[in-house]
């Protein structure tokens, strides 16, 4: 179960390495990211927009909590564009 985790995580995060550092994002975060929204480094806007990710594509159940951190961050707006985000992976 794992490797096939990894995998699917390798095929989302392989073309957009790439993608990201044309648009000049540097590959720190990127590699934060293989600690989830534990790293301190992160915002708490990033911890949320990570937690939502992860509940919406491992669990498809996101939990009240996550909503709540996401409404206090981000316009309403911002809140759809990440949920249509998330759902086209």
């Amino acid at each position: 179960m794992m490797a096939k985790s990894l995998l699917q995580r390798e095929y989302a995060a392989v073309p957009h390495a790439a993608f990201a550092q044309r648009l000049g994002i540097c590959p720190e975060p990127r590699a934060r990211l293989a600690h989830g929204e534990s790293d301190p480094a992160w915002t708490e806007q990033e911890r949320a927009v990570i937690r939502y990710a992860t509940e919406a594509t491992h669990a498809v159940r996101v939990t009240e909590s996550t909503l709540d951190a996401l409404e206090q961050c981000l316009e309403d707006g911002e809140i759809l564009e990440l949920v249509l985000t998330v759902a086209f992976y």
